[in-house]
C-alpha cells in the first residue's frame, strides 16, 4: 500500500453529531416521495375538516372577592378568612369540578332526558325506571366538558363548555356560575341556622347553669353568716392592727417599768433619783460628809466632835435607804400592772386572729362558689351575644363569589379550525414521510457519493464515472464499452472524459515518477462497469501517444475481446508458449492501443493465470509498454482475480453506484487485502449525474464545469 491509501486510512473521520449536508442530500433524492406523502396528509386534513361536526364554545366568568363584608356585622371573624388568597381560589376551581356543581346543572336544564347527555345521540330517551343512570351520565358528560381554570394569577375563573349547537354550551356554562353561587349562599345559611339551633340548646343548658350556681351562693353565705366578705375581713384587719398597736405599746411600757424596777433595786433608776425627798435627804448627807471630811482633817478623827457627825450621817443614809426601797417596790408593782396589761391585750389579739382564720377558712369556699357563679354568667352572656348574632346573620349569607359575565351565545364555531387541521395534516404528512424515507434509505443497497464511498470502506475514490445514458438528457445512452470510450475520446472535456483524466493524474500515468506501469482493473461482482473503466483509461492514454497495452484476463466474459476482431491467437496461447505476444496483440487503428484478447471458444485453464509464466508475461509487458492495463475477472467468483491484481503494481476497484452492497465490496477489498494487491483507490461508475445532482454539490459543480462557455 503506498503513500496516498496509507495516509487515507490513516485519516479520522470528521467529527459531528449529524449530517446537515447529508440529510439535505437525502431530502433532495427523495422529494418526489416526500411530496407526495405530504400531499396526501394536506388531502387527508382537508377531507377530514370537511366531514367534521362543528363544535361552539361559550365561556363565563366568576370572581372571588379578596375580603368579603356581612350584612349584619359581627365581633368575631373565624367563620371565613379575612382575605382570600392564591390558595383559596385554587380550592374554588376544584369547586366547581365537583360532581355537585355537574349535578346542579343537569336537574336545573333537565338534561338528563337531552339527547348526547342522559342517553346516546341516536338512542331513545329514558323511561322512568332508566332516569337515575341517566342523570348520571348527564352529570359525567357535564364535568368530563366543563373546562374550568384560573385567569393567571387573577382572582377570576373561566367557565367554559364545548358542544355541538351554540345555545347548549351558553346554557350550561351561565347555569354552572348560578348553582355555584347558590351553593355557597345555601351552604352558609345552612352554616347559620345549624350554628343558631346549636347556640339555642347550649344556651338553655347555660342559663339552668347559672341559676345553681347563684343558689349555691346564696345557701352558703346562710350556713356561715358571711355577709360581705371582704368588709368583714377589712373590720377584723383593722381590729387585729388597732390591738396590736395597744400591745406593742403596754409590752414598751412593761419593759420601760421592768427596767425602771430593776434599776431601782439598784438604786440606778431615774425616778429614784428625781425624788425630792431622796434629793433632799442626798444633800443631807452630802453636807455632812462634807463636813465630816473638814473636820476630820482638821481636828482628826478622835475628835469628840466627829461621834454625833457620825451618828447623824448614818440616819440620813438610813432615811435614804428606806425610801429608795420604798420607790423600788412602787416601780415593780407598776411593771406588773403594765404586763397584765400587755397580756390581756396578747389574748385579745389571738381571739380577734382566730375569728380571723375561721371567716378565712369559710370564705375559701365561698370565693370558689362566687367565681363559678361568675364564670358562668360570662359564658352564658357571651353565648347570649352569640346567639343574637347568628339570629341576625340569618337570611343575610352572601358568598365570596359574583359572575363577572355571563356568557353570550357563540356565532361561530371553535372547531373544525382549518389551519389547525392542515397543520396536523402536514405534520403528519411530514411524519409518514421521514418513516417512508427512512424505510428506503434502509432498502438502498448500494453507495451514493464519494464521501459514502470512502467512509463505508476506508479507500480513496480516485473518480467517479458517470452514466452515459445521463449526460445531456440521455442523447448519449450507449451499452457496449467501446462506444463508452469512444465517447471519452470525442468529448474530452467532459465530466466523463475528467473521471480518466483524474485516475491518470492520480496514478502519475504518463509521468517519469510514475506509480504504476501496471493496473488491474476489478470488481468484487459482474456487471459494475470494470470492462468500460479498463478499455477508456487504455485508449484515452493511448490517445495521448503513450504506449499501452491492454490484456483480457476474463475468461468468462471477455469483454475486451469482444470490442475488438482478434486474431488467430490469444492471451492462452501466449501463456502455453505456442505462440509470441507479437502475433497474439491486435491494434487499435484511431488510437493506437495494443490489446492482448482471449479466443472466442477456447477452454481456459484457470490455474495459467495465477503461475509464474502471467508474472513473466506481465513483466515482459511492462518492459515493452508505458502502460499495462489489465482487465481480470470479478475478484468473488474467480479465485485467480486475485492473484492478477497481486501481480500488478496498483489496482482499481471498480464500484457500481447504488448497486453494489456495502458488505460485499468489503469483502472483495479484504480478499484483495489478502493476497497483497496493492488497491490505489476505487471508482465509483455509472453514476446518474441527474439524480446524484439532487444529492451531492460535487456533482453540481462538474456539470457546471461542463457547460459550453457563452
Amino acid at each position: 500500500m503506498d503513500a496516498l491509501t496509507s495516509n487515507f486510512s490513516r485519516r479520522a473521520p470528521e467529527p459531528g453529531l449529524i449530517d446537515i449536508r447529508g440529510l439535505a442530500a437525502i431530502i433532495r433524492r427523495r422529494a418526489l416521495a416526500i411530496g407526495a406523502v405530504l400531499g396526501i396528509g394536506i388531502f387527508g386534513a382537508i377531507l377530514a375538516y370537511s366531514l367534521a361536526d362543528p363544535t361552539y364554545s361559550a365561556t363565563a366568568q366568576v370572581a372571588i372577592e379578596r375580603q368579603v363584608e356581612d350584612v349584619v356585622p359581627v365581633e368575631t371573624n373565624r367563620d371565613r378568612p379575612a382575605m382570600t388568597d392564591s390558595s383559596t381560589v385554587d380550592t374554588e376551581v376544584q369547586v366547581l369540578r365537583s360532581p355537585t356543581i355537574a349535578a346542579g346543572v343537569v336537574d336545573r336544564l333537565d338534561l338528563a332526558r337531552r339527547p348526547g347527555f342522559g342517553f346516546p345521540m341516536d338512542g331513545q330517551a329514558p323511561g322512568t325506571d332508566a332516569l337515575p343512570a341517566a342523570r348520571a351520565r348527564a352529570i359525567d358528560v357535564v364535568r368530563n366538558g366543563l373546562d374550568v381554570k384560573r385567569e393567571g394569577t387573577s382572582y377570576a375563573i373561566a367557565i367554559s363548555f364545548a358542544w355541538g349547537d351554540p345555545q347548549t354550551p351558553t346554557d350550561v356554562v351561565n347555569t354552572a356560575a348560578k348553582v355555584y353561587l347558590d351553593s355557597q349562599t345555601q351552604a352558609l345559611s345552612a352554616e347559620t341556622n345549624q350554628q343558631a339551633a346549636l347556640l339555642a340548646e347550649r344556651l338553655e343548658m347555660l342559663r339552668e347553669d347559672v341559676q345553681q350556681a347563684e343558689a349555691d351562693v346564696a345557701s352558703y353565705r346562710d350556713q356561715t353568716n358571711l355577709v360581705d366578705i371582704y368588709n368583714d375581713n377589712a373590720t377584723a384587719q383593722q381590729q387585729i392592727a388597732t390591738i396590736n398597736g395597744m400591745r406593742a405599746q403596754a409590752q414598751s411600757q412593761q419593759a420601760a417599768a421592768a427596767s425602771r424596777a430593776a434599776s431601782g433595786r439598784n438604786g440606778e433608776v431615774a425616778a429614784i433619783l428625781d425624788s425630792p425627798v431622796i434629793s433632799q435627804l442626798r444633800t443631807e448627807e452630802a453636807r455632812l460628809v462634807a463636813k465630816e471630811a473638814s473636820m476630820s482633817v482638821r481636828y482628826g478623827p478622835n475628835y469628840p466632835e466627829m461621834t454625833p457627825l457620825h451618828e447623824e450621817l448614818a440616819t440620813v443614809r438610813a432615811k435614804i435607804a428606806e425610801e429608795t426601797g420604798r420607790l423600788s417596790r412602787s416601780l415593780a408593782s407598776e411593771a406588773r400592772a403594765v404586763g397584765s396589761q400587755a397580756g390581756s391585750l396578747s389574748g385579745s389579739v389571738g381571739e380577734v386572729i382566730g375569728q380571723v382564720r375561721a371567716g378565712n377558712r369559710a370564705s375559701v369556699r365561698l370565693a370558689e362558689l362566687q367565681r363559678n357563679a361568675e364564670a358562668a354568667r360570662v359564658l352564658y352572656s357571651a353565648m347570649l351575644e352569640r346567639y343574637r348574632q347568628a339570629i341576625a346573620t340569618q337570611g343575610t349569607e352572601r358568598g365570596n363569589a359574583y359572575i363577572v359575565s355571563l356568557a353570550p351565545v357563540p356565532r361561530a364555531a371553535v372547531s373544525p379550525n382549518l389551519t389547525v387541521y392542515l397543520l396536523v395534516g402536514i405534520l403528519a404528512g411530514l411524519a409518514a414521510a421521514a418513516v417512508i424515507v427512512l424505510l428506503l434509505e434502509m432498502l438502498e443497497r448500494g453507495m451514493r457519493t464519494r464521501r459514502e464511498l470512502e467512509t463505508s470502506l476506508g479507500v480513496p475514490v480516485l473518480a467517479s464515472a458517470p452514466d452515459l445514458a445521463s449526460i445531456n438528457g440521455g442523447s448519449h445512452a450507449v451499452h457496449a464499452p467501446l462506444e463508452a470510450s469512444d465517447f471519452a475520446l470525442t468529448n474530452s472535456g467532459s465530466l466523463f472524459g475528467e473521471t480518466f483524466r483524474s485516475i491518470r493524474t492520480t496514478l502519475r500515468i504518463g509521468r517519469g515518477d510514475r506509480d504504476a506501469r501496471t493496473v488491474a482493473v476489478i470488481s468484487s461482482i459482474p456487471h459494475e462497469g470494470k470492462t468500460t473503466v479498463a478499455l477508456t483509461l487504455a485508449r484515452t492514454t493511448a490517445k495521448l501517444g503513450q504506449r499501452v497495452v491492454l490484456v483480457d484476463c476474463d475468461e468468462r466474459q471477455r469483454g475486451s475481446s469482444r470490442e475488438f476482431r482478434a486474431g488467430p491467437v490469444g492471451l492462452a496461447q501466449v501463456l502455453a508458449g505456442t505462440a509470441q505476444i507479437e502475433d497474439a496483440l491486435i491494434t487499435d487503428l484511431e488510437t493506437g492501443l495494443s490489446v492482448l484478447p482471449q479466443l472466442k471458444g477456447e477452454s481456459p485453464d484457470y490455474d495459467m493465470f495465477a503461475s509464474d509464466r502471467m508474472q513473466q508475461l506481465i513483466d515482459s509487458l511492462a518492459q515493452r509498454f508505458d502502460l499495462v492495463v489489465i482487465d481480470t475477472a470479478p475478484v468473488l467468483q474467480i479465485a485467480e482475480a486475485r492473484a492478477l491484481a497481486a501481480m500488478a503494481d496498483k489496482t482499481l476497484f471498480v464500484v457500481r453506484w447504488r448497486d453494489t452492497p456495502v458488505h460485499t465490496a468489503r469483502m472483495a477489498l479484504d480478499l484483495l487485502e489478502r493476497s497483497g494487491a496493492d488497491v490505489a483507490g476505487a471508482v465509483l461508475n455509472m453514476v446518474d449525474i441527474r439524480a446524484q445532482a439532487k444529492s451531492s454539490a460535487e456533482t453540481h459543480l462538474y456539470r457546471e464545469y461542463e457547460k459550453e462557455p457563452a
